[in-house]
């Protein structure tokens, strides 16, 4: 505002509405599922016998190939993926119990999987929407001059 005007001056405003916009857009929520393993998948019991290694095992699975697989909202087919396998067993033929647990992980992830806390989310400040736009815009630039 000058002080012999009585004007007030917008400008500052209309910076801080843009910078507040911006930052709204450039956080960007993570949803992913849990690394610790929920008490009831752990406890499962599989041919008379809870394993927790075995469970460890297959929770990882899940993590580290399931949830990139299917989205959160979605409902995990009653079919066992062939992603949803151990490391270990190396693509070899499981015997009837290995596939007995495969089975009984797999309906068990199912139960597990809509469950709100076996899901973590987080929230990051990225900028990379603002960056790709620039670069899309400027690539559009660049060929239309070189159309022309």
């Amino acid at each position: 505002m000058r002080p012999g005007e009585g004007i007030i001056s917008l400008w500052p405003l209309a910076v801080l509405v843009i910078v507040v916009i911006l930052s709204a857009f450039s956080i960007t929520p993570t949803t992913r599922l849990a690394k610790t393993i929920p008490a009831d998948f752990a406890d499962l019991r599989v041919a008379g016998a809870a394993n927790s290694a075995l469970a460890n095992q297959y929770w990882k699975t899940a993590t580290g190939v399931i949830q990139w697989k299917y989205n959160r909202s979605e409902v995990l087919p009653e079919q066992v993926p062939s992603d949803f396998m151990l490391a270990s067993y190396g693509g070899k033929a499981l015997t009837a119990q290995e596939q007995a647990a495969r089975l009984a992980y797999w309906a068990k992830l199912r139960d597990e999987w809509p469950r709100p806390n076996n899901w973590n989310t987080t929230y990051a400040f990225d900028l990379h929407w603002a960056l790709r736009g620039i670069q899309t815009v400027s690539n559009e630039v660049l060929r239309f001059i070189h159309q022309t």
